[in-house]
């Protein structure tokens, strides 16, 4: 089991590796740099990670589990439900985009013999539908929205998010994902275009 003094270094490690990896590509980040980035000498780096891409992996999952606490932050806030999710669209969109392109990169630095990448993303893009499923039931109990599947539907926003970033802007997506589902695409007399264009999240 680590000590204190361990874990505070193995912090410090993965933050200074996740702060290199969103500067730059993959394969241009070398373990020198995070070593000096975190101020140890190399052979400490690898007494707490056997190779790159191990550090990597550490640093994609803090960045997920950074993603989800903020999702969770949007939906404990006291917006509408409408607002929540609009606001979690948009903080998924550059997200989800960066995370993809990371692994990607990781993935083709490996020769495609390293799938924990995909494995991971996964796993913690399981845990944001189950965020937004919550949302869309808070949006029901409310009254705000009416009763839906929230598990089926949150799996559609999930996805329209996943291929729509890196494809258009980013304003562009959050309004049109948060529209269609907030409004669907019949055009009725009763229907207003939901516009997202000065969303507040913050």
């Amino acid at each position: 089991m680590e000590g204190i003094a361990q874990v505070a270094r193995r912090k410090r490690l993965v933050e200074a590796a996740a702060s290199l990896f969103a500067a730059a590509p993959y394969a241009d980040v070398q373990v020198d740099e995070i070593a000096r980035a975190a101020r140890m000498a190399k052979p400490t780096v690898y007494r707490y990670f056997h190779t790159k891409e191990e550090l990597f992996f550490a640093a994609l999952e803090q960045d997920l589990e950074r993603l989800a606490e903020q999702i969770r932050t949007i939906r404990s806030d006291g917006r509408t439900a409408s607002n929540a999710l609009a606001c979690a669209i948009r903080a998924m969109i550059p997200a989800v985009g960066g995370f993809k392109a990371a692994v990607s990169a990781v993935e083709a630095a490996s020769g495609g013999v390293q799938n924990r990448g995909p494995r991971l993303l996964t796993k913690r893009l399981r845990a944001l539908r189950g965020e937004i499923a919550e949302m869309i039931e808070d949006g029901i109990a409310t009254g705000e929205f009416r009763p839906v599947n929230s598990a089926i539907v949150a799996m559609a926003i999930l996805g329209s998010v996943r291929m729509s970033v890196n494809n258009a802007p980013e304003d562009d997506v959050t309004e049109t994902v948060a529209d269609l589902l907030l409004n669907g695409l019949s055009q009725t007399s009763g229907s207003q275009p939901h516009n997202h264009g000065q969303l507040e999240c913050e």
